[in-house]
């Protein structure tokens, strides 16, 4: 069962969330008919309509700690586990790998396809692999990446490795259940002539059905602003930043899965930031890719021109906090949605 697929089955039925809520230790838990509304709080004694969920959406407010998210996020955060651990945990409490794909309800009928684009579930689904297929590549840390900017935290966090037959940095992706679906390999070396591509695909897949960095920062990303950058180094830099909610699409070009999955993440705002040298017509191109009059968020990205001329600088290359939100605040463009 793939993400969207669970995200549906949860939509299914009000109870499904109330049963997961009741199992992790939520208290004061009311469903408002009226509203379509659940209500709960983290513990006995605070106050009990301090969390509100939509259970049409999945989406959630936390007014005591000013957080926002999914229910899936919120089950992330509440039981501390990891994004992975958190869909399996939801799989196993309602046995899902039982269920088939096909009996799999969408809400709304025609209107939430028109949402997805007409991709059916079954659409999305990638080879995945075993994560002892990275145990054939080093796991020491890297130095081109960590003068990049790329913290050693970060590099172990999304594995980060090194492949010794073919002299290259390893970049694993993930599928959006955070499961391995391929490993992109970049080049260590400084000078390298065109006829050599500075990446190569180490583990082959098919990246336009994958986002790097969706598993890894969902809880930032869903319910909440993502930025959509070129390469994997961009979310890489940014997560090294502490900035959380950048994803990378692996090239400059949005797949429509990667919109459908991005648009699953019912966003409040979309920025979309090409490195420099890509014309500010390609990049409101991509943005239109998001347009609906179904889900209202907000769309825009960042104009690079900004940035020195033929540098092919990302945004976060820029390395620095302070002057990342002061060309945001300068060069982010807002289209009408």
């Amino acid at each position: 069962m793939n993400l969207i697929s669970l995200q549906e089955f949860l939509k299914e039925d009000k109870e499904h969330i109330i049963e997961l809520l009741i199992d992790s230790g939520f208290e004061n838990i009311n469903y408002i008919k009226t509203k379509n509304q659940i209500r709960c709080s983290r513990e006995a004694g605070r106050n009990p309509t301090s969390i509100k969920i939509n259970a049409e959406t999945l989406g959630y407010v936390c007014f005591s700690t000013n957080t926002r998210g999914n229910v899936i996020s919120l089950l992330q955060s509440y039981r501390g586990l990891s994004f992975r651990c958190t869909l399996d945990y939801i799989s196993d409490f309602f046995n899902l790998d039982l269920i088939p794909h096909k009996n799999i309800h969408l809400p709304f009928g025609a209107f939430y396809k028109k949402i997805l684009n007409n991709y059916s579930i079954n659409e999305i689904e990638v080879e995945t692999h075993s994560e002892d297929m990275l145990k054939q590549f080093s796991s020491r840390p890297n130095m081109r990446f960590f003068n990049d900017g790329i913290n050693l935290d970060v590099q172990k966090q999304f594995n980060i490795g090194f492949d010794l037959e073919t002299s290259r940095i390893t970049i694993p992706w993930r599928s959006s259940e955070g499961k391995l679906i391929g490993v992109i390999g970049r080049l260590n070396e400084d000078d390298i002539s065109d006829e050599i591509p500075k990446y190569l695909a180490v583990i082959p897949f098919p990246k336009s059905y994958g986002i790097y960095g969706f598993s890894e920062n969902y809880e930032h990303i869903v319910n909440q602003t993502v930025w959509i950058c070129e390469a994997e180094k961009s979310c890489l830099i940014a997560k090294s930043l502490n900035i959380n909610n950048v994803v990378s699409v692996g090239s400059h070009s949005i797949s429509t899965i990667q919109v459908q999955l991005i648009k699953s993440l019912m966003p409040k705002k979309i920025i979309v930031a090409w490195d420099e040298g890509i014309e500010e017509s390609e990049i409101i191109a991509e943005c239109n890719k998001f347009k609906n009059s179904f889900i209202k968020y907000d769309i825009g990205y960042f104009n690079p021109s900004c940035l020195p001329k033929e540098s092919k600088m990302s945004l976060f290359d820029i390395k620095d906090n302070k002057k990342i939100s002061q060309l945001v605040k300068e060069n982010v463009i807002w289209l009408e949605n």
